[in-house]
Formats: C-alpha cells, structure tokens, sequence
C-alpha cells in the first residue's frame, strides 16, 4: 500500500477537490470525502468551507452518518465563534 502524506493540509484538500466531482455516482464515497475535506478546511480555519461541506452531507438523500456530520458540524461552528449556532444545532 502506497501513502501519500502531505507536509500541510492544502495539498491534501486541493487533491481532494479534484476528486470530489467523481464522487457523485457514490453516496457513501462522497460523504467520505467531503468529511474528509471538511476536517481539512477546519484545520486550515476556512471555516465556513467545511460548514459547507458538511450541510452539504446533511442534505445528501440516504447519506450515511448525517448525525456525524452535525455534530461537526456544530464543533466547527464553536471553533468559528459562532457558539449560539453550534448550541442550536444541537438541541
């Protein structure tokens, strides 16, 4: 198995997004790896990317994990600032 490790997280989400298009066909796919791309956006503070990416998963039909993906959602939206958001995402 070859892995590709990356010195900073804008490599990795640039490939991923070049990926992204040719998930379409796979809910379960796509779901990864917008997750995956989410998490890279919240580690590079592009916050309202990974927002996006992850309401995205939550609107995708039959997608696995949609309560992961609030709750990262809401923790993404703490990290943001945006804590009375986060706290209404989850009651």
């Amino acid at each position: 198995v070859h892995v590709v490790r990356f010195a900073m997280p804008a490599g990795a989400a640039a490939l991923l997004e070049l990926v992204l298009p040719g998930t379409r066909k796979s809910t379960l796919v796509q779901t990864r790896v917008r997750r995956t791309l989410a998490g890279l956006y919240a580690d590079l503070g592009q916050y309202d990317k990974a927002i996006s990416e992850l309401t995205f998963i939550e609107k995708l039909p039959d997608a696995p994990a949609v309560d992961e993906a609030k709750l990262f959602r809401a923790q993404v939206l703490y990290l943001a600032g945006k804590k009375d958001e986060a706290k209404a995402l989850l009651t």
